[in-house]
């Protein structure tokens, strides 16, 4: 007969599967998590290259021009993508993973 040793690794990876189980299911939320910044830093650059730049929601107004920032501007899946990447790497720490993640936010972004 063979037993199966379940030591605290395979409860580890237990976890790390379900929670990239819930952040695939959930990934609407980074949809919320991350609209304003991606507003805000498209506004920004518009606002250094003209400054009669205008925001009203999701709308960016320059001049006569508008700019309509769209469920793929703000890309909730790529952040989904990266939490999964990030949660699926074994022997990462917590605040690595979760310095890994900011960082790859940031340079999303950008």
């Amino acid at each position: 007969m063979v037993r199966l040793h379940h030591d605290s690794s395979f409860y580890a990876l237990a976890l790390r599967w379900m929670l990239a189980l819930v952040v695939v299911l959930f990934s609407n939320v980074f949809f919320v998590l991350f609209s304003f910044p991606t507003r805000w830093f498209s506004f920004s650059w518009l606002q250094l290259l003209h400054s009669s730049a205008t925001s009203a929601g999701m709308i960016l107004t320059l001049g006569p021009y508008q700019v309509e920032l769209i469920r793929a501007c703000i890309a909730p899946g790529a952040y989904a993508l990266l939490a999964v990447l990030i949660l699926l790497t074994p022997g990462l720490g917590f605040w690595k993973s979760l310095c890994m993640f900011v960082l790859g936010s940031v340079l999303l972004l950008a």
